[in-house]
């Protein structure tokens, strides 16, 4: 605790000279042949009716915003879509949020084999994308509220704030092979003191750092 202490308390006092990036993307799985998605003449679609997990704590609130964890996911595979296709990653790309694809458990195994199977072999893409489990939580630490004196850490001054969270589970898989290229964890992060607005606003960053992973690899932001 007090290592992560002093380092949210050197990153604040130095990010004026060198800035502190921190990691939002966590790789789970890579297959070799897999390389940034950065291809125009490509076409993907995105599913998922898949687990949620909300912390006790924000609870209220998203129960507030979604009227039921499907609505959750509608709207984030929707925003994920619109945002690859500014970016024009791929020629075209779709959502189904159909139920079927909540067979899918989080480990990439099937409950239901045949009908998974039956959605890649009637797939038309050239990639599928699903989304196998979101979480939605508050994060609370301590944060330095003054200047650091780099000689004398005990002058710090200590407060607590609160962070929404939302990290969103990606695997994008070849449809043809029905192999899984790439598959990571992305998470949003904002301090939005409005909690309706600060699970849309950390859905939005969750789902930038996705796509900016996509296609150029980067992990930090």
């Amino acid at each position: 605790m007090i290592k992560r202490i002093m380092l949210i308390a050197l990153c604040m006092a130095g990010s004026a000279f060198i800035g502190c990036k921190t990691l939002y993307i966590k790789e789970l799985n890579r297959t070799p042949e897999f390389t940034l998605l950065n291809d125009a003449a490509k076409s993907a679609i995105a599913v998922g009716d898949m687990e949620i997990e909300v912390g006790a704590t924000i609870d209220p609130m998203f129960k507030e915003r979604y009227f039921s964890p499907k609505a959750f996911t509608y709207q984030y595979l929707h925003l994920f879509t619109y945002n690859l296709r500014l970016e024009r990653a791929l020629a075209t790309v779709n959502v189904d949020t159909s139920r079927i694809w909540s067979l899918q458990n989080a480990d990439g195994s099937t409950k239901v084999s045949t009908s998974i199977d039956s959605l890649f072999a009637n797939a038309t893409t050239d990639y599928i994308f699903t989304f196998p489990k979101f979480q939605v939580y508050i994060e609370t630490e301590l944060n330095d509220t003054r200047y650091l004196n780099r000689r004398d850490l005990s002058s710090m001054s200590m407060e607590t704030t609160q962070s929404i969270i939302v990290v969103a589970q990606v695997c994008l898989y070849d449809r043809k092979t029905r192999k899984p290229l790439i598959e990571f964890q992305t998470k949003g992060v904002s301090r939005e003191t409005n909690y309706n607005f600060a699970i849309q606003d950390a859905m939005n960053i969750s789902i930038r750092n996705a796509i900016s992973f996509l296609r150029t690899g980067t992990t930090k932001f």
